[in-house]
């Protein structure tokens, strides 16, 4: 029997597509959420309440996760905080939403704390929705770029034999490679921030 042309296309398509988690306890925002992004070839995993979030989180390892701030077992903020203080989740993209009666206060806190990576609130129009989530997924390419940036960076510095210290313009210290200790016997956290006048000793 001849293959259905386009077929393979399609498969390789189907695991290339990056992988979407909804969590929200309003079915019908689910389903037409779900839909959506189906449609727009994105491979979509769905759940209601927190534990799936974390659950399936783990499990899946989706390059987004659109959260719920409000689920009938917890709280979203706290789910965002427990998978974002795991650095195995790094690749995570985690961003809240939710629907227009969260308080700008939920968003603040959500963003300042770092608990989450962006913010949607509903209703969206597909368009717009689409749009945002094509912004997020370029965003999360761009901080996993940098951050292969700098584990390059450090595993190349902390190779040398001589102590090297990186500071800001505006004199602080950011980073002691693993020579300092060696060389000073203190620890390289314990100057981070600090001035590099410091270094400098007494006189």
């Amino acid at each position: 029997m001849a293959e259905t042309p386009g077929r393979p296309d399609d498969a390789r398509a189907a695991r290339a597509a990056p992988t979407i988690l909804i969590v929200d306890d309003d079915r019908d925002v689910l389903r037409a959420t779900e839909r959506v992004l189906e449609e727009a070839g994105f491979h979509v995993l769905t759940g209601t309440r927190a534990a799936e979030a974390i659950e399936l989180t783990y499990h899946h390892r989706p390059a987004l996760l659109l959260l719920d701030v409000q689920l009938p077992d917890g709280d979203g903020i706290d789910v965002a905080r427990q998978l974002k203080g795991d650095p195995a989740l790094v690749d995570v993209f985690v961003a809240l939403f939710s629907g227009t009666k969260t308080s700008s206060a939920d968003q603040a806190k959500g963003l300042a704390e770092g608990l989450a990576d962006g913010y949607m609130v509903r209703p969206l129009s597909s368009p717009e929705l689409l749009a945002r989530i094509d912004a997020f997924l370029r965003i999360r390419v761009t901080q996993r770029a940098l951050r292969e940036s700098a584990d390059n960076f450090h595993a190349f510095f902390d190779a040398v034999a001589d102590i090297i210290v990186v500071g800001t313009p505006d004199g602080r210290i950011i980073y002691a490679n693993k020579a300092f200790k060696k060389l000073t016997g203190h620890d390289p956290s314990a100057v981070i921030g600090k001035d590099p006048r410091i270094l400098q000793g007494p006189g």
